[in-house]
């Protein structure tokens, strides 16, 4: 029962990464012992949630990039395949409550749109005359004229297509460039056209990061950790000093007199 309460609200993120996990607060929160407790600790150290420390207690496991990544990507892949299924198998009853939700997310969004233009009067008004006019048909034209110009955009779609296939893996770079995480052909062409072709212009992956800002910057004060990007700014040129006339002696009048 303790690991049933504990295990999904470290899974939510309730719990922030190495955080400590005190005996005493979570017995009193969840209303267990310590035994069952401490047995639903090892439990969730045992599928990876939690670190046991000798003489220290539990935390809360941090998850390095790399896990992250992983689990990013069988994410992505899973989610498209549940929500392949789900759109197949789904009812009419669930399609209209789909449906609702989702009128339901614009309006609100319509509604933070107005509050942070200045509106306060009328929102739910406004937002609900926006979202009809957004929805009503616009530029329709004959059923087949729209079929022939459907039609000429798909081919037109279809040949530069074809032709980025073709030019795409041209580059003896591309499929380093585009196996990087989250990276696709046009990213992979946007961050080529920064970097370069120039194999000798960095002299090592320090080199790189530090020209893309992307050297990661570890700030740590008492138990918190940061670790950001750091941002490349150019260096302030250096304001020209005043020039200081030299020191002047007494003036001499023509007389010869000082």
């Amino acid at each position: 029962m303790g690991r049933q309460r504990c295990g999904p609200r470290s899974c939510r993120g309730d719990s922030a990464p190495r955080q400590r996990l005190i005996e005493t607060e979570l017995t009193e929160r969840y209303g267990t012992t310590r035994f069952v407790l401490r047995n639903a600790l090892t439990r969730l150290a045992g599928e990876g949630l939690v670190e046991l420390q000798p003489n220290r207690g539990a935390r809360v496991r941090e998850i390095s990039a790399a896990e992250a990544i992983e689990i990013t990507e069988i994410r992505r892949a899973v989610e498209a395949l549940v929500a392949a299924r789900a759109a197949q198998r789904a009812s009419p009853d669930d399609i209209a409550a789909l449906r609702a939700r989702g009128a339901a997310m614009t309006t609100a969004v319509e509604q933070l749109a107005l509050r942070k233009a200045g509106r306060q009067r009328g929102i739910d008004r406004q937002a609900a005359e926006i979202s009809e006019a957004l929805h009503l048909p616009q530029l329709r034209q004959a059923p087949l004229v729209e079929d022939a110009m459907g039609r000429q955009a798909l081919a037109l779609l279809a040949t530069l297509n074809a032709e980025c296939d073709k030019r795409r893996p041209a580059h003896p770079d591309y499929e380093v460039i585009t196996s990087f995480p989250g990276t696709g052909d046009l990213s992979g062409g946007r961050l080529l056209a920064e970097i370069g072709d120039d194999r000798a212009r960095f002299t090592d992956a320090r080199a790189l990061k530090a020209y893309a800002g992307s050297a990661p910057v570890t700030r740590a004060s008492g138990r918190t950790i940061k670790i950001s990007t750091a941002i490349m700014s150019p260096r302030p040129r250096p304001r020209p000093r005043p020039r200081t006339s030299p020191s002047r002696g007494p003036r001499v009048c023509k007389s010869g007199n000082r």
